[in-house]
């Protein structure tokens, strides 16, 4: 080994990856070829958030030395913040299949799959990461975060403790065990405690803004209205800066809904007639739909009670048609004269994602919950056109709100709903498109209002089910009880293992001096579904 790859080595072991990636830096450009060099100045420029410089020299590391399974897992480390998460399981399982008892290895996949959603298989890499390494405090940490995540308050806390006493200052487990103290209601110096863990110089900005949001719950909670909305306003901000580069070259949400609003204008309205539907896969198909926090989970979890349904929670299974028809110019007017071969083949692509998530789909009837798939209705309402769909409805105010203060998975929709004056105009234009494609479409639909069911569930949900076709069952009613053993990915999973509630209807008013910007533009929605003008 030459000097200078000792040196470097040396200064890893001490610590001090500034010099070892300034020296490696060095070598690399005095021509220097060696793994050492491009794996400590790729775990510097990781560090520093310049993920697509730090997955390159990780590549090349891996090019170098190609039996080190250390290259795939920091990959997999840097495709995680961009974005790209089926390239960061698939970095993982490389790196397992050559080192089975990695326990980073098995760490990291776990973290793709809980942003992937996938909870259980998230659990069980947590749980195998540990298993092989007992005192490696993140997979604890993270599998005490989840518990937190379900309201399963006791096991939280005691995976917590376990992490922290191994490492006192993991973030993740500090949050973990601050959420737990959130939902057993003990409140007093909460709000300072998670002050003190977002005011770390090198928190990671998802972490920065967990901490920060959860700070917003604490002191709403106290009723400290204000000081929760700039709480939220700064988790909000933090994600903002660190995401909004990666979707810079795509125009707003608006903007997005406009143009699809006027090619479907330019199809005239009889090239929408309901066509066959395609080979019966399935006793029945449902879509649940409507937007982000109008009640989805909660309608995907109350049908999922009902032993004649699987509900799909939030894949992507329209992704290749979504693609195709809404993403490209002229999709739109290709789906309107889509040749029934064609039709059948993105049927097929679909249905392969949905076995994919859940083989035993024979003989069930299906609910694919997804909010944002009423932007894509033209879609559905030509591969499918006998399936039902529940559009979920909840008061717009609430909506927005809810959107703002709840961290959801930051992607080219969501970061509209970081900050409240984008995500009501975000609301508006799904709404105004959704409701083009309604009076045009022969769609067979029902409004569920949010609100209605929280009023009257076994009377909303027998209409809902009178609807789908499914008869009345009585473990409709357990819901709440059987959603703990299921793998919720949304901010939702706490509040509907709570059950049914009326606490989120008009959180709003309270904070309505914030609101005021953007009420006149929710005013017309607000209207149309029958809210309360105040």
């Amino acid at each position: 080994m030459a000097t200078s790859e000792i040196r470097v080595l040396e200064l890893l072991r001490a610590g001090d990856l500034v010099e070892a990636a300034r020296l490696s830096a060095q070598a690399i450009g005095g021509g220097a070829i060696h793994p050492l060099f491009f794996d400590a100045r790729g775990a510097w420029l990781q560090r520093c958030g310049q993920f697509e410089a730090a997955l390159a020299d990780f590549a090349r590391a891996g090019e170098l030395a190609p039996a080190n399974p250390g290259a795939p897992v920091s990959m997999a480390r840097c495709l995680m913040p961009l974005g790209r998460f089926d390239e960061a399981m698939a970095c993982c399982d490389r790196a397992i299949a050559m080192a089975p008892r990695m326990a980073a290895a098995h760490f990291e996949k776990g973290c793709a799959a809980e942003f992937l959603g996938d909870l259980n298989l998230a659990r069980r890499c947590h749980q195998k990461a540990v298993a092989l390494e007992p005192r490696y405090a993140p997979p604890l940490a993270r599998l005490a975060a989840l518990a937190a995540r379900h309201g399963d308050n006791a096991q939280a806390h005691a995976l917590a403790r376990k992490a922290l006493a191994i490492a006192p200052d993991n973030e993740t487990a500090l949050i973990a065990e601050a959420e737990a103290d959130f939902g057993d209601g003990h409140l007093q110096g909460l709000a300072g405690k998670l002050d003190d863990v977002a005011g770390r110089a090198d928190l990671d900005a998802n972490t920065r803004a967990h901490a920060l949001s959860l700070k917003g719950d604490v002191l709403d909670a106290q009723d400290e209205t204000k000081a929760a909305f700039e709480a939220y306003r700064a988790a909000n901000h933090t994600l903002l800066a660190a995401h909004q580069p990666r979707f810079a070259g795509i125009a707003p949400g608006p903007e997005r809904m406009a143009a699809l609003m006027q090619e479907f204008g330019t199809i005239a309205a009889g090239r929408w007639q309901e066509h066959r539907p395609g080979p019966a896969v399935c006793a029945g198909h449902v879509f649940v739909l409507g937007f982000y926090r109008t009640g989805t989970t909660l309608l995907g979890q109350i049908l999922a009670a009902h032993p004649a349904v699987t509900t799909l929670e939030e894949k992507p299974l329209l992704i290749d048609a979504a693609t195709e028809f809404l993403e490209r110019p002229g999709g739109l007017t290709r789906l309107a004269e889509l040749s029934e071969a064609e039709a059948d083949r993105f049927r097929e692509l679909y249905w392969q994602r949905a076995r994919k998530s859940e083989p035993a789909i024979a003989g069930k009837c299906v609910v694919d919950k997804q909010p944002m798939n009423s932007v894509v209705l033209p879609v559905i309402a030509r591969l499918f056109p006998d399936a039902g769909i529940l559009f979920a409805v909840r008061d717009p105010r609430d909506v927005v709100f809810s959107c703002f203060r709840r961290l959801l998975e930051v992607n080219p929709a969501t970061i509209e709903m970081l900050s409240l004056e984008r995500g009501a105009a975000f609301y508006a234009s799904v709404m105004d498109l959704a409701a083009r494609y309604r009076r045009v479409l022969p769609l067979r639909i029902l409004d569920v209002p949010n609100e209605a069911i929280s009023a009257d569930f076994e009377g909303e949900v027998r209409r809902i089910c009178g609807f789908l076709g499914l008869g009345w069952k009585d473990s409709l009613a357990t819901f709440a009880q059987q959603s703990k053993s299921r793998s919720i990915a949304t901010p939702s999973a706490r509040q509907v293992a709570r059950g049914i509630n009326r606490a989120g209807i008009g959180q709003w008013r309270r904070y309505r001096e914030q609101m005021a910007c953007v009420l006149p533009v929710l005013e017309p929605w607000v209207r149309r579904f029958g809210y309360d003008a105040d």
